[in-house]
């Protein structure tokens, strides 16, 4: 492993992910950061006051995102998305 110009090492790093179903309208946008701030969105996290670093880099930039639920497993924030209904 190469040490960057700072000296520092990266152990791990953090991609951002957006999962859509497929008639989402977002889909019918075009694909922007603006755009995605805009809606509502179910954030992964390890403990209830966990940080993403996603939100830290938006917060360096002035902007925030909506994240009405956050949930510890993946699986859980798809439960969210399924349609209600007989």
């Amino acid at each position: 492993m190469r040490a960057p110009k700072n000296g520092r090492i990266t152990q791990f790093t953090d991609r951002p992910v957006v999962f859509l179903r497929k008639d989402h309208p977002l889909l019918q946008q075009k694909w922007s950061l603006e755009n995605f701030l805009a809606s509502s969105q179910i954030s992964m996290v390890w403990e209830a006051n966990d940080t993403r670093a996603l939100d830290s880099l938006l917060e360096d930039e002035g902007l925030k995102r909506e994240v009405p639920i956050m949930v510890a497993m993946l699986r859980a924030g798809a439960a969210y998305c399924l349609p209600v209904g007989p």
